[in-house]
């Protein structure tokens, strides 16, 4: 990586390229100085701006991340990623009636979008918007039982008490989030009808349930339940 950057010094797609892949190995400050490389070149890329803001917040810095998704707002208002990345900021400064109309107008544009339904709910429960709750809650629990990626499973604690729904939505968080994050599985136990965590590429490391327990939140609280753009 560092021997293309060199090369491509001044070539912004370069650096776009080299920070997907050190956010990919959460070197976040480094993936950062790539980004900030990649805009100072091509100020008029959305997705390095949006993907800036994904690695300031990674660092715990929303005020600044805030600003790199308005940056990439700017230039495509349009931009789903950016605009449930932008609410995502907006909750963790606890500005929660601004995060809920960046969700909302993420929602408009992309109303499929991972994990985006379960935040706009919970952000309307932060300001206390009840109109139809009932309902929507009840929309985004058929949408869990489908096993749709409708919630990050944090979130819906709040939005219901069935463990049911809670423990589906938590194994589709796992398997689509975190489990590639920290690049392992869950696969069928041969006897016994449990499972066990592997990791790629080792018939050998048996993570136990704790020590992944505590690497996903790490990896959670690190990196938020944010959107990157593509490569």
């Amino acid at each position: 990586m560092q021997r293309a950057a060199a090369v491509g010094a001044d070539n912004a797609l370069v650096h776009y390229h080299r920070g997907i892949a050190l956010a990919d190995l959460n070197r976040h400050s480094e993936a950062l100085e790539s980004y900030n490389r990649a805009v100072a070149l091509r100020p008029d890329n959305a997705k390095a701006w949006n993907n800036r803001g994904v690695a300031l917040a990674a660092l715990q810095r929303h005020v600044e991340a805030l600003e790199a998704y308005e940056r990439a707002l700017a230039l495509k208002p349009d931009y789903a990623e950016a605009l449930n990345n932008r609410g995502v900021a907006l909750a963790a400064l606890d500005r929660h009636g601004e995060a809920l109309a960046s969700y909302a107008r993420a929602l408009e544009h992309k109303p499929g979008y991972d994990f985006l339904y379960g935040r706009w709910l919970h952000a309307r429960m932060k300001v206390c918007d009840w109109e139809g709750i009932r309902d929507d809650i009840a929309k985004l629990e058929s949408k869990i039982r489908r096993r749709e990626k409708a919630t990050p499973p944090f979130p819906l604690l709040a939005l219901t008490a069935s463990a049911d729904v809670e423990r589906i939505a938590a194994e589709i968080w796992f398997s689509t989030s975190i489990a590639r994050a920290l690049d392992c599985r869950v696969v069928p136990r041969p006897i016994g009808g449990k499972s066990r965590a592997t990791r790629y590429g080792s018939a050998t490391f048996r993570p136990t349930f704790a020590s992944m327990r505590a690497r996903a939140f790490s990896w959670a609280s690190s990196r938020g339940t944010i959107g990157r753009g593509s490569k």
